[in-house]
């Protein structure tokens, strides 16, 4: 079918080239025809030049046209890692914003029974890998491994919403090593490392 359509599409730009290089409308070209006043060598000559002009025009045209577009998409893929960047940034802003406030509250309340079930050493219900200071395999981009990343996350002592953001985060940018970097990064700021 794709094929029947660029044939058409090619008599059709050869016959409008016959008639543009002419300079004949088409009921003389059909009265030509029918009287038989056409003198076909001339004619397919034409008709030859017209075809190699169209064909030119249309590579140049096809070519110009996939610059465009490899062009757009790579502006669009930049766009979108730069989008999930910031958006990720702005995620792990927001809660350790919430975390920071949360902690300031509850350390700031004299008396309060709930400021004495704080454990003063904030490490303790952290995995052992913080208490070292460096992140897991798990979260960097040459040793992931997305169930002990999703674990790691689920077992921390985040907020639900902070928790499923990054979780979604990672799921969806999985397959794509740019944005995977950018999404393990806010979740080893979240979780500390």
């Amino acid at each position: 079918m794709k094929n029947l359509v660029w044939i058409v599409v090619a008599v059709v730009v050869l016959g409008g080239g016959y008639l543009l290089i002419t300079g004949k409308s088409v009921t003389e070209v059909v009265e030509e025809v029918s009287q038989g006043e056409i003198d076909a060598p001339e004619a397919l000559e034409e008709a030859k030049t017209a075809a190699g002009e169209a064909a030119d025009t249309v590579t140049e045209a096809a070519q110009e046209a996939a610059e465009a577009a490899g062009d757009a998409a790579g502006a669009a893929v930049e766009a979108a890692e730069e989008a999930a960047s910031d958006a990720a940034e702005a995620v792990t802003e927001t809660a350790t914003d919430t975390v920071d406030a949360a902690e300031d509250a509850v350390t700031g309340a004299a008396g309060d029974p709930a400021a004495d079930a704080v454990p003063e050493d904030s490490t303790e219900s952290l995995p052992e890998a913080q208490d070292a200071g460096t992140a897991p395999d798990a979260l960097t981009a040459e040793g992931f491994d997305l169930e002990r990343a999703l674990s790691l996350i689920e077992g921390a002592d985040l907020g639900a919403m902070q928790e499923n953001l990054l979780i979604e985060g990672i799921k969806a940018a999985q397959d794509n090593p740019d944005l995977l970097r950018s999404a393990l990064e806010a979740a080893r700021e979240a979780l500390g490392y």
